[in-house]
């Protein structure tokens, strides 16, 4: 991911956008949906004042907790300062997790200085599964507040857990996805599997070795690219494993970003995402891997599964289905039928550049709300 550091200002108006997120190193999925949305606000003429939920979290635990003290007392001021100023909207990026009491403080702030509010919703862990804090943060935010979701299946099961009735803008996570041109795949003496993570076992380290394990087994000539860092011990423990069993057949790139990044999806056939993340909606790295051509086989969890065309049904593996097995399969099939591949690959640049266009209409009303 870019982590170039964006930088917003309050031009062309009196009454700039106060849009709260975390922005800070190191780069995650979310923070780059952050800087990526305010990016594309800014490009559409919408001016923006932004400030960080959350301090640059560093080594020193105890520092960090301090500091964290420190944002959470000083946003409400500056929260008061810009409205004093004339700024109407309030644009929260929702951190989940345990941050939610957080997010509650900082709701709560705004609907007291009389913003009106619009939420974006980044984790799937409370959509079907109700949480109190959450149904208080909903409550506080008002049936004014416009949620901005990634997910129409996610915005319906909020409405059936919640019993709520707002409005709801539903921005695909394409939106956040550069065009690029795909190459077709070269002369390759292996048929490349890729993955593109914090690599552990619940973002799909483990099913993907395996899946190589099962193809390798099966007398097809694969290999695996890993790229993202190995974040626990476990994770680093099971690489050193794969790279000593399958000598030669697994690369491992570490945390890729810019050229890296392009030239990852350019060197890959398939991308594998079995993600169980309890927080997964539609991983952003999914349609980066699909805007590429490259066809992707995902775990049925969170709300991933909506990124698929409904033309490759097979790279949908249904929770309760060994992941390795069947994508084996459907990978299996690919490589000893090249033109069985190839449509699959057109299939799904088709299904990314509708999704993409789309997801740019929906960038488009969100800009119309906050004019209004």
């Amino acid at each position: 991911m870019d982590t170039k550091k964006i930088k917003l200002k309050a031009t062309g108006s009196n009454r700039p956008v106060v849009y709260v997120g975390n922005f800070n190193p190191p780069i995650t999925g979310q923070k780059f949906v952050n800087q990526k949305l305010a990016d594309l606000l800014e490009r559409r003429g919408i001016s923006l004042k932004y400030f960080t939920s959350l301090p640059v979290r560093g080594k020193d635990q105890h520092y960090y907790k301090i500091a964290q003290v420190c944002r959470i007392i000083s946003l409400p001021v500056q929260l008061l300062v810009a409205r004093a100023r004339g700024s109407r909207h309030f644009l929260y990026s929702l951190l989940g997790g345990r941050s939610r009491v957080i997010d509650m403080t900082n709701v709560s702030v705004a609907r007291l200085l009389g913003y009106q509010v619009m939420l974006y919703h980044h984790s799937s862990q409370f959509a079907k599964s109700k949480s109190r804090m959450m149904k208080a943060i909903l409550a506080v935010s008002g049936r004014e507040t416009t949620q901005i979701m990634a997910s129409p299946k996610m915005g319906r099961d909020m409405i059936e857990t919640y019993g709520i009735d707002v409005p709801i803008i539903f921005v695909d996570n394409s939106a956040y996805v550069d065009e690029p041109l795909p190459a077709p795949p070269g002369d390759r003496l292996r048929f490349r599997l890729g993955l593109l993570s914090n690599l552990n076992k619940s973002k799909g380290l483990d099913a993907s070795i395996d899946t190589l394990e099962v193809l390798v087994d099966m007398g097809c000539d694969c290999e695996l690219i890993l790229a993202g860092p190995a974040v626990d011990q476990e994770a680093i423990e099971r690489l050193e494993m794969a790279k000593q069993k399958f000598q030669g057949r697994i690369q491992t790139l570490g945390p890729v970003s810019g050229a890296q990044k392009e030239k990852f999806f350019r060197d890959i056939d398939v991308f594998l995402f079995p993600s169980t993340h309890k927080h997964e909606t539609q991983s952003l790295v999914v349609s980066e891997a699909q805007a590429y051509g490259c066809p992707v086989i995902v775990y049925d969890h969170g709300y991933v599964a909506e990124n698929i065309p409904e033309a490759l049904p097979q790279c949908i593996i249904p929770a309760n289905r060994s992941f390795k097995d069947e994508a084996a399969q459907v990978v299996g099939d690919w490589t000893s039928n090249k033109d069985l591949f190839s449509a699959a690959r057109n299939i799904t640049l088709d299904h990314f550049e509708q999704r993409h266009q789309q997801a740019s209409k929906s960038i488009e009303a969100l800009c119309e709300t906050l004019k209004g």
